[in-house]
């Protein structure tokens, strides 16, 4: 078992940078906002504008990239749940 990305095969480790790449890059920058609009009483239960574009974002990486592994995976773990 791999404790450290340089022990990951190389096909393993494409997807980790491919899952690091798309956090820095489309997630990360937007985090605040996010907790910003829920921030806002009115906003609790609304879905959050900025989460759609990350889920569009995601159908044109699987599409490009073919990369439905790690993508479902972080929807399997919720943290692209919509």
């Amino acid at each position: 078992m791999a404790v450290s990305p340089e022990g990951l095969s190389s096909r393993a480790k494409t997807l980790y940078d491919q899952v690091k790449d798309f956090i820095q890059k489309e997630v990360k920058p937007v985090e605040k906002e996010m907790l910003e609009f829920h921030r806002e009483s009115d906003n609790h239960w609304k879905v959050c504008p900025t989460l759609i574009r990350l889920r569009v974002t995601k159908y044109k990486l699987q599409k490009e990239k073919n990369s439905k592994l790690f993508l479902n995976h972080f929807c399997y773990k919720g943290y692209l749940s919509f």
